[in-house]
């Protein structure tokens, strides 16, 4: 016996559906994408930070103490986080 195919009302739903879903998932793909290059992103500019950290001179290190504290932070934060 042939299988019977659905009324058109159930085929258009469905085909919405599965837009609907496409769309969904593209979106979290592409978000996920991005959360994982800030990451990145983020994870080299601490190596690149403490690198500058290194070359500078002690009076200059204690002279931006407060500013490389926060920054190091802000950058620890998106490292966990990823934005």
């Amino acid at each position: 016996m042939a299988r019977r195919i659905p009324p058109i009302s159930l085929r258009l739903s469905n085909d919405d559906s599965l837009r609907c879903a496409r769309v969904l998932l593209a979106r979290l793909k592409q978000d996920e994408l991005v959360k994982r290059r800030i990451k990145w992103q983020a994870t080299k500019a601490m190596f690149s930070f403490g690198e500058m950290e290194r070359l500078m001179s002690a009076d200059e290190r204690a002279r931006w103490r407060t500013e490389c504290e926060m920054v190091r932070a802000f950058l620890k934060k998106m490292m966990d986080r990823g934005a």
